[in-house]
C-alpha cells in the first residue's frame, strides 16, 4: 500500500504525532492530495522525510499550545468536486472521531469559495480545511518575556505581516508587550484584526488589543 509506512512505524510511537494522524486518514491519503501544517504553520505531507519535524504542540512563554491543520485537494489536473466533498466528509468524520478520543477537537473547518469547471459548468472547489486543536494549557514561566520574545523576533513576526515598530517605542511588561506608533503602508483598517490575530497565533500570546486612539497595540501573555 502506498502508505504502509504509516503501520509499520505506528506501534514504535511512545507518544501521538503526526503519523497517527495520517494512520487515521489512509483512505483519502490514497485518493487525495494532502498537506499538513503544524503548530508553527510548517507545511508537510505524508511522503516528506522531514515528517518527524512535525509539531502538534508547542511551548511559548507561558502558554503550551496544540494545534495542526489539514488541507485536503486534489492534484493539479483537477478540482474538488462536490462528490469529492461528500467522500471526505464521510471519510473525515471518522478521523474526527479518532482525534476527540485523544482530547482534539475540530476547532475550524473551511471549504473555500466554490467556482464553477469552465468545460462542464458544475460547481467545483480548491481544498478543504480542518483545524484541530487542545485547549492551551499554562505552563511555567521560567524565563522574563523579554528573553522569551527579544525585540528582534517581535520585530520580525510584524514585519511579515506588514508592521513596522522601533525598539524605543516597545515596552516590556511582566506580561504583556506595549508597542506605541506602530505604521504599515498596506494594511487598512479593517484589516488590523486579522494580523492582530495571526500574530498572537505565531508569538502564543493570550490575546491582543488595539488602542487606536493612542496607536498602541498591547499584546498580552
Amino acid at each position: 500500500m502506498k502508505h504502509l509506512k504509516v503501520f509499520e512505524s505506528f506501534d514504535k510511537q511512545d507518544q501521538f504525532d503526526i503519523e497517527n494522524v495520517m494512520l487515521y486518514m489512509v483512505n483519502i491519503l490514497d485518493d487525495y492530495k494532502v498537506n499538513f501544517f503544524d503548530v508553527d504553520n510548517k507545511m508537510v505531507n505524508s511522503n516528506d522525510e522531514n515528517i518527524n519535524d512535525f509539531q502538534l504542540t508547542k511551548d511559548f512563554h507561558s502558554i503550551r499550545r496544540s494545534r495542526f491543520m489539514i488541507e485536503i485537494m486534489q492534484d493539479s489536473s483537477r478540482q474538488l468536486s462536490i462528490h469529492d466533498i461528500a467522500e471526505i466528509s464521510i471519510e473525515m468524520s471518522t478521523t474526527i472521531k479518532h482525534l476527540e478520543r485523544e482530547g482534539w477537537i475540530l476547532s475550524s473547518y473551511h471549504l473555500n469559495q466554490s467556482n464553477k469547471d469552465h468545460t462542464t459548468g458544475k460547481v467545483v472547489f480548491y481544498y478543504i480545511h480542518y483545524t484541530f486543536s487542545k485547549e492551551d494549557q499554562e505552563i511555567e514561566i521560567t524565563k522574563s518575556l523579554e528573553d522569551s520574545i527579544p525585540f528582534d523576533k517581535l520585530q520580525r513576526v510584524l514585519d511579515q505581516k506588514d508592521i513596522e515598530i522601533e525598539e524605543k517605542n516597545t515596552r516590556y511588561l511582566d506580561d504583556s508587550i506595549e508597542i506605541d506608533n506602530w505604521y504599515s503602508e498596506t494594511l487598512y483598517t479593517n484589516q488590523v484584526e486579522e494580523v492582530l490575530d495571526e500574530i498572537t497565533e505565531i508569538l502564543g500570546s493570550s490575546e491582543w488589543e488595539w488602542k487606536s486612539g493612542k496607536n498602541t497595540i498591547v499584546l498580552y501573555f
